[in-house]
């Protein structure tokens, strides 16, 4: 049997799929206009109110924490595994650009744990 490190993650969810005791692994700002209508730190233990007014302002998505249950071996296949989707749709693009870099980087970190 593998060895399992429990480790927190931050996983995107659509709005309809967050539950009220999430915990936001990212700030969450909706702003209307040029003006901030709703700032939820990192950490923010999200509330039914919270949802509802997330809801009412059109919010989408939102970043939680989640506890992730998978083995250290099945985390390390699956984040390979992404890496090498990404290398793959990646494989024409010019890597010496650092703004490509950069998005590289973003989408990796996003998709792997």
């Amino acid at each position: 049997m593998s060895k399992s490190t429990t480790i927190e993650r931050q996983r995107y969810f659509p709005l309809h799929e967050v539950k009220a005791g999430m915990v936001l692994a990212r700030p969450l700002q909706i702003t209307e206009g040029r003006m901030l209508v709703s700032n939820m730190p990192a950490g923010h233990v999200l509330t039914e109110t919270d949802l509802a007014q997330l809801r009412a302002r059109h919010a989408q998505y939102a970043c939680v924490l989640e506890t992730d249950w998978r083995s250290d071996l099945v985390r390390s296949r699956q984040n390979a595994l992404q890496a090498s989707r990404l290398e793959q749709i990646f494989r024409h693009a010019d890597m010496n650009d650092p703004t490509t870099r950069m998005f590289h980087a973003a989408i990796l970190g996003y998709r792997t744990i």
